[in-house]
């Protein structure tokens, strides 16, 4: 059988992380896994989307993730929703 033809692989073996070293390597919090996982990514997916120090353009992987949630789900994990006062609604001062 011909090398890289059939059942064969070339190249480099896939590199497995773990949360613990995405967590690491990508600098993120609890919050951001509990984020990714509720998005569906893997720990590997979260290190190769970590920007070369030549894509400028590229988020870091944690503002990546609150976009990413926050476009998906309306809030991001951690934070406390804005507070919106109700015009018209007065509250007496021996309520409070």
């Amino acid at each position: 059988m011909w090398p890289g033809i059939g059942g064969e692989i070339m190249g480099k073996k896939p590199q497995r992380h773990s949360w613990p070293e995405a967590k690491k390597l990508c600098r993120l919090n609890q919050n951001d896994i509990e984020m990714a996982k509720a998005l569906g990514f893997y720990p590997d997916a979260l290190v190769r989307a970590r920007p070369d120090p030549k894509q400028k353009w590229k988020l870091p992987v944690k503002e990546w993730i609150h976009e990413l949630y926050f476009k998906r789900f309306g809030r991001v994990l951690g934070e406390e929703p804005p507070q919106v006062s109700l015009p018209g609604k007065i509250v007496p001062d021996d309520k409070r």
